[in-house]
């Protein structure tokens, strides 16, 4: 797969080795994740909340038998919430509003289901952005640690970002969180 600004047909053929590798748009089930050509995120989020829907089924029967709260709630963070967190710090903030609705729908629905206040999927990610920011921090010879630096006061100093896509990609979206978790 070949992620290109503009959306051009490749007419010279692309070797490795002198194999020649076939051009596709997208890439299905790389680490249970959907990437496409364009790096948009509409077939990962379909494929995300089918499953993530099958087992809402098994949710909502549980509720069927009675099964008390604490038992549900676990069950959706295990079950349910760890299949739509699933490597979401590389696409959930990429998403565009229609994809976002529908990753917001499930933990809506699932809180209807159990009745009491769950985990959200946002607030799930954020947390796994500021775990994850803290990791390439603490790690002095990780490669994103050199675009990392910290104030006088503590917070992030942002670089420049130059396109929309740069702005909502982990790094920015990390260091945001970051500083937004350090005023409180």
């Amino acid at each position: 797969m070949v992620l290109e600004k503009v959306s051009k047909h490749i007419t010279h053929k692309l070797c490795i080795l002198n194999d020649e590798v076939e051009v596709v748009s997208s890439f299905k089930y790389y680490l249970g994740t959907v990437i496409d050509d364009k790096l948009n995120w509409k077939e990962n989020t379909k494929l995300v909340t089918t499953n993530c829907y099958k087992r809402q089924y098994l949710l909502r029967r549980l509720k069927k038998f009675h099964v008390c709260n604490r038992i549900l709630t676990l069950f959706y963070e295990s079950v349910i919430l760890s299949v739509l967190t699933f490597n979401a710090i590389v696409w959930f903030n990429n998403l565009n509003q229609q994809c976002m609705k529908k990753v917001q729908r499930i933990s809506k629905s699932a809180k209807k289901i159990i009745g009491n206040d769950i985990k959200k999927s946002d607030e799930v990610v954020n947390n796994k952005l500021t775990n994850k920011l803290k990791v390439i921090m603490s790690d002095v010879s990780h490669p994103l640690n050199q675009y990392i630096t910290l104030s006088r006061s503590g917070r992030i100093t942002y670089p420049r970002w130059n396109t929309e896509r740069l702005r909502r990609s982990f790094l920015p979206s990390a260091m945001r969180h970051f500083n937004l978790m350090w005023k409180r």
